[in-house]
């Protein structure tokens, strides 16, 4: 997620400075767009707003002499990062309770704790695509 990437756009450099001043939210995380830097905010929700991930797209634009680039990286929220270390938590103090009641339990335990990150993991993998494809998206649909 944190790999940095690029996308050449064959539009001006004012033209590209616009599309991203006009993807900042207007709720709270708004992120920026100063001094060819920005910060972008972007979320996608599953059904009935159940499940929304918050991504944050921090970059820069390259003005070169026909193109544009757009040098950007994502990464996942905070929030998203502190719920993943609050399940290992749990699963730490589960763990140390089973294991002072019963040992054959904690290996059924264990199963279900992985498969819940797993399903959890590729959940966030496929709300990143999501938003990654709106991002180019709308970047590359605009200056067409």
């Amino acid at each position: 997620m944190f790999i940095k990437r690029k996308l050449v756009i064959r539009s001006s450099f004012n033209n590209v400075s616009q599309i991203i001043e006009r993807q900042i939210r207007r709720l709270p995380l708004k992120g920026y767009y100063r001094d060819k830097r920005f910060k972008l905010y972007k979320s996608v929700a599953f059904k009935n707003k159940w499940g929304v991930i918050t991504f944050c797209f921090c970059g820069k634009i390259v003005d070169d002499c026909s193109t544009t680039t757009v040098q950007y990286y994502i990464r996942p929220n905070l929030s998203c990062i502190l719920s993943m270390l609050i399940e290992i938590m749990w699963l730490i103090h589960l763990m140390t309770v089973f294991l002072l009641y019963r040992k054959p339990i904690i290996l059924l335990f264990l199963l279900l704790f992985s498969v819940h990150i797993f399903i959890y993991l590729s959940l966030i993998i496929s709300q990143k695509n999501q938003c990654l494809n709106k991002f180019i998206s709308v970047l590359q649909d605009s200056t067409d």
